[in-house]
């Protein structure tokens, strides 16, 4: 086979520019196919190449400590344990001239010195894996898979940060290999299915994508999508979920560094055990620019519409309708709700250094204690790492506002920051802290809080890859 020209390539890089534009919107690192459009955080939406990064391995171990308080009407109660934890994973991917692999597994064993006051113990995981195809310069094909089962969930606004803050190291170097947001990852923090889980008990979650792109010029490109996901919580009084659903966008190139989208979802899905019969479409405008190869900027605004056509009454736990503020049954009468959907995302990547923002506004299944609702999310990240020294952090702020529990809420504030220092060879000391506050209907304020340190072994920094 002929070997192709450098001026071969540099035509071959803006036709897969494009494909990445048609794909960003329409296969989001978003698992729960919902929110507002495009992927908050998401990579290279208009990267003109990838690196070449390995999969790499990390291995750490901390001790630990954590704290949970409750307050309620000026009285507060709290109960702190110390204990550890162990884990390790695999982060990374491979870019060829075709086709690109990235993936990340994380996996963290935490054991407090009692179960008690809500401290759980146990094994966490979760894992991430995209795999995509330029067929030829107007065809394309995606897939992602994401699932895991860990203590609250994984994201930002999950409890102890994403299983302790440590489940989310290592998800970085997954945007270094994202074929400009062709592989359909953003970031999984955000991943919409259990990002904003407000207990700490089990949960069990997969999800899936697939796309395909046709890009018959230079300018025009089409996508199509579909999804599947399903979420299983251990505590009983939680409900489950089933989804799929299926969009697709028309993306025009404005020039080497814009693009417009138009863009179309659908969702359904169940409650298992409680009701179905519930349907929503979502439409609008995106707007992608890219400062450079590593800086883009995307902003969306559309519509929605929600539509429930369960008739009955479906009774919920009567503890956890008094915490979120709604009433201790659940009537449900043919709701229809139009409302609007849309945000923007700032992010920056580099080999040392990783930044991005985002606001979210649009309609989310829930987090199980809260079912169909109207959510707005805040989140930002950042990461770098300077000689021995390497720095992590991120935030979020995630408000539910019920659409079927009606004057029902959650909100949720989450930080954390994590540290390393290179002692020798590939061995870190390690430290990270974290806290969140969960707010609900009721006058229940819960707080918790974790401080972890100790080593980190980590092949070219994998573990910092934030």
């Amino acid at each position: 086979m002929k070997a192709r020209t450098g001026s071969e390539k540099r035509r071959i890089w803006p036709r897969l520019a494009v494909l990445a534009v048609a794909l960003a919107p329409a296969a989001p690192g978003q698992f729960g196919g919902l929110g507002g459009f495009g992927s908050p955080g998401a990579s290279n939406p208009m990267a003109t190449g990838t690196p070449q990064v390995d999969f790499r391995p990390w291995l750490m171990a901390n001790g630990t400590w954590y704290q949970s308080e409750a307050s309620r009407q000026g009285s507060s109660g709290s109960a702190s344990a110390y204990g550890w934890n162990a884990g390790g994973g695999m982060s990374g991917g491979k870019a060829w001239e075709r086709t690109s692999v990235a993936g990340s597994y994380s996996g963290m064993y935490m054991r407090p010195n009692t179960r008690s006051q809500g401290f759980a113990s146990g094994m966490s995981q979760v894992g991430m894996l995209a795999v995509s195809h330029r067929m030829n310069q107007q065809h394309g094909i995606s897939i992602s898979q994401f699932g895991g089962s860990s203590l609250g969930g994984y994201g930002y606004g999950a409890p102890y940060g994403g299983f302790g803050g440590f489940g989310m190291v290592g998800a970085g170097a997954v945007r270094e290999t994202d074929f400009g947001g062709l592989a359909g990852f953003g970031d999984a923090a955000q991943n919409g299915l259990v990002d904003n889980e407000v207990f700490g008990s089990r949960v069990n979650y997969y999800g899936t994508n697939a796309s395909y792109i046709y890009q018959p010029s230079l300018r025009w490109s089409y996508a199509v999508s579909g999804m599947g996901s399903m979420v299983r919580r251990q505590q009983k009084s939680l409900s489950d979920l089933n989804m799929y659903g299926a969009g697709g966008s028309a993306s025009y190139r404005l020039d080497e560094k814009s693009a417009v989208s138009m863009i179309y979802q659908y969702s359904q899905f169940t409650y298992v055990g409680l009701f179905g019969g519930n349907n929503a479409h979502m439409a609008g405008l995106q707007y992608s620019h890219s400062f450079n190869d590593r800086t883009q900027f995307q902003v969306a605004g559309g519509a929605y519409n929600y539509r429930s056509t369960f008739l009955g009454t479906v009774q919920i736990d009567p503890a956890l309708a008094a915490l979120i503020g709604a009433s201790s049954s659940l009537a449900v009468q043919k709701l229809a709700k139009t409302g609007w959907v849309g945000g923007a995302t700032l992010s920056h990547s580099f080999t040392k250094f990783h930044a991005g923002a985002s606001y979210n506004h649009g309609i989310t299944p829930g987090n199980g204690a809260m079912l169909a609702s109207e959510r707005d999310m805040v989140t930002g990240s950042l990461g770098t790492s300077v000689k021995r020294v390497s720095f992590s952090g991120y935030g979020g702020y995630y408000k539910l506002s019920g659409l079927l529990q009606h004057g029902a809420k959650t909100e949720t504030f989450s930080l954390g920051a994590g540290g390393g220092v290179r002692l020798v060879g590939d061995l870190h000391l390690t430290a990270n802290f974290g806290a969140a506050r969960y707010g609900f209907g009721s006058p229940v304020r819960n707080w918790q809080k974790y401080a972890t340190a100790g080593l980190t072994w980590s092949p070219g920094g994998a573990a910092f890859r934030f």
